[in-house]
């Protein structure tokens, strides 16, 4: 089963230290994590990546070469998060704004060169680190935006990248909150079940089957995770992902194992950078609850 830590390498537009990262993958290593995912290519000076969309302090790629080998050395796997499609107010937003669909949130999936960077992005990241695979992203799209993206953008940009990413002949990953609706789940939390916007969720069956979903609810405590059994019934591999409340990790952790999917995944994000005491505790309690 994956024990997956997701660790971003951002806080903002600034790259957080492989000091850091590096602690939190001894940390992973010590409480019994076989997976590590690294989050934001901003984090790292890519040849493939102009220049504009680089972090404060951004990594050489020798750095994330090396933080690489220090993830594998530990027996651990890797997985390695773009920021695709959606959350591109501190990414492509800075550049070319003619690559944007609407003002800062979303880029056009249908403009060739936005294209063009997402791929050569991808196939540098690959030949550098080998990821096990490559998650897509793909949560929160903006519904207060005065030119809102389409549910037939957002699958055709999940579809080419999914494509692209096979053709490596490795997985792809992406969170699953467009693809379900509250009226699917009643008894769950609807915060992290937004695909009743524009009706996504209605667009499910046209997300490929192979694609492994991380299906993630951070503040839900309830026992019962029935979107994880939706996914399931389609056909579809699942990762559950937590993030900062003991009660619902437990709960989820306990469910997972009951249902058998695919594992589990604990996020800490900003708290890599401005809270690691919690970050640290955040983590030794995911490992508790897999014990329990």
């Amino acid at each position: 089963m994956i024990r997956a830590l997701h660790l971003s390498l951002t806080v903002g537009t600034t790259a957080v230290s492989t000091a850091t990262i590096k602690s939190f993958i001894d940390l992973a290593s010590q409480y019994r994590f076989n997976t590590i995912v690294l989050f934001r290519e901003m984090a790292i000076r890519l040849d493939s990546l102009p220049s504009v969309y680089y972090a404060t302090g951004a990594w050489t790629k020798a750095e994330f070469i090396d933080v690489i080998a220090y993830i594998k050395a530990r027996g651990m796997s890797y997985v390695f998060n773009i920021a695709a499609l959606t959350h591109q107010n501190v990414f492509f937003s800075r550049g070319d704004k003619r690559y944007m669909k609407n003002s800062t949130l979303e880029y056009n999936p249908r403009r060739p060169e936005v294209q063009q960077i997402m791929f050569n992005v991808i196939n540098e990241i690959v030949a550098l680190s080998n990821p096990m695979a490559i998650h897509i992203g793909h949560d929160e799209v903006s519904e207060t935006d005065t030119e809102n993206l389409q549910p037939e953008l957002y699958v055709e940009s999940v579809q080419m990248l999914r494509n692209h990413i096979k053709s490596h002949n490795i997985e792809t990953w992406m969170w699953g909150d467009m693809l379900i609706a509250p009226s699917e789940f009643p008894s769950e939390s609807t915060a992290y079940c937004r695909g009743d916007f524009l009706n996504y969720y209605t667009y499910r069956s046209q997300i490929p089957p192979d694609i492994v979903i991380c299906d993630w609810h951070y503040t839900y405590t309830g026992a019962v995770y029935d979107s994880t059994v939706i996914f399931r019934a389609e056909g579809r591999q699942v990762i559950g992902a937590t993030w900062d409340n003991n009660v619902g990790t437990k709960n989820f952790i306990r469910y997972a194992k009951s249902v058998g999917i695919r594992g589990m995944m604990c996020t800490i994000w900003a708290y890599v950078l401005t809270d690691i005491p919690r970050a640290n505790g955040i983590i030794r309690s995911f490992d508790g609850a897999f014990i329990t």
